[in-house]
């Protein structure tokens, strides 16, 4: 299914929909979630727009050059509509797990600097990223998911020859 620029055509109807962006923290990383489109109030109307909109007191604003698709029949259809979820890096998948034999789940968030919050509502903001399955293969977290998935492969490769 090939990916529809939101500038083009925006989704008609509220509900879970495949969202791509790329990275504003590694360049050339394009990122790939499901999240809702929902509506919301913009000023004196309601407009229908994705979760991880923002709202300057005069617009909806979205990331430039995002694009969508409807859900996939592999894809999760139970989202909850306040939260990002299977969020994925395009062409990365990491090398399964030497305890539990399981391909980890990359996790990202959004820290914020000199704060303690952390976001999870905007991929493409995401500055640390981490590999979690068994209790055993966790990772710590790294700024760039491919570097992560490059040396944790490596090691893997390095222990397992």
């Amino acid at each position: 299914m090939s990916w529809i620029a939101y500038t083009d055509q925006k989704p008609e109807a509220a509900g879970a929909y495949r969202w791509r962006m790329e990275s504003i923290v590694v360049p050339g990383m394009f990122v790939t979630f499901i999240a809702h489109m929902r509506t919301r109030g913009a000023g004196y109307e309601n407009v229908l727009s994705p979760l991880f909109d923002y709202w300057d007191g005069y617009r909806v604003h979205v990331p430039a050059g995002l694009q969508w698709q409807p859900l996939r029949a592999e894809d999760p259809q139970d989202v909850e509509w306040h939260r990002v979820a299977a969020v994925e890096v395009e062409n990365l998948s990491p090398m399964p797990c030497p305890y539990c034999n399981r391909v980890p789940v990359l996790e990202g968030l959004q820290r914020y600097q000199g704060h303690s919050g952390c976001d999870r509502k905007m991929p493409s903001h995401y500055n640390e990223w981490s590999l979690k399955c068994c209790s055993w293969g966790n990772t710590p977290s790294y700024k760039s998911p491919i570097d992560l998935v490059e040396r944790r492969d490596s090691v893997l490769r390095r222990i397992s020859a």
